[in-house]
C-alpha cells in the first residue's frame, strides 16, 4: 500500500465511523511487514514485530476487553499533522467488573514512511494499564504481547493460535 499520512488518516476516519474492527482492518493494510511499537511509559512488549503478530494481538486484546467490559464503546478519530504522522485519539469508556466506570483517552502516533506505517507510539496512563491488567487478570486473561523473535516475527508461545 503506497500513500500519504493524510490519505491514511482519511481512510481511518471513514473506517472508524463504521467501528473499531473496520478501523483495525484499515490500519492493518497500511502496516509495513515489521512495525516498531513504543509505549509511553515503556512496556516490556516494546520492540519491532511482524504486522501479523500485531494484528492478532490487537484482535485478541479487544476481545478480552469486551469480555470484561461488555459495554466498552470506543470512539476514535484520526488526523495527520504532517506528511509522515497520523495521530489517533481513542476514547474508551465502560463499566469495570467491580462496577467502577472506565473513562480514558489513548493517543497513538503512527509514523508513515514510503506509504507504510513503520512505527506506533502509544501514550497510555500507567493507572489505566494497571486497572485494565487487574480486570483482565481477575477474569483469568492475559493481554500481554508475547515475546517475539525480531528476526522473523514468530511468536515464542502460541498465545494467538
Amino acid at each position: 500500500m503506497a500513500g500519504t499520512a493524510a490519505a491514511l488518516a482519511g481512510e481511518l476516519n471513514v473506517a472508524l465511523a463504521k467501528g473499531a474492527e473496520d478501523g483495525s482492518a484499515t490500519l492493518s493494510r497500511w502496516m509495513a511487514p515489521m512495525v516498531e511499537t513504543i509505549h509511553e511509559p515503556p512496556l516490556p512488549s516494546d520492540g519491532t514485530f511482524d504486522r501479523e503478530v500485531l494484528e492478532r494481538h490487537r484482535v485478541s486484546e479487544r476481545a478480552m476487553f469486551l469480555r470484561v467490559i461488555p459495554d466498552f464503546p470506543e470512539s476514535s478519530t484520526a488526523s495527520s499533522p504532517d506528511d509522515s504522522t497520523v495521530v489517533v485519539e481513542s476514547r474508551w469508556s465502560g463499566t469495570l467488573p467491580d462496577g467502577r466506570p472506565l473513562s480514558a483517552t489513548v493517543r497513538a502516533v503512527y509514523s508513515v514512511s514510503q506509504g507504510e506505517v513503520v512505527a506506533v507510539r502509544a501514550a497510555i496512563d500507567p493507572e489505566l494499564i494497571a486497572t485494565l491488567r487487574a480486570a483482565l487478570a481477575e477474569a483469568g486473561l492475559d493481554a500481554s504481547l508475547p515475546a517475539c523473535d525480531r528476526a522473523n516475527g514468530e511468536t515464542s508461545r502460541e498465545a494467538f493460535s
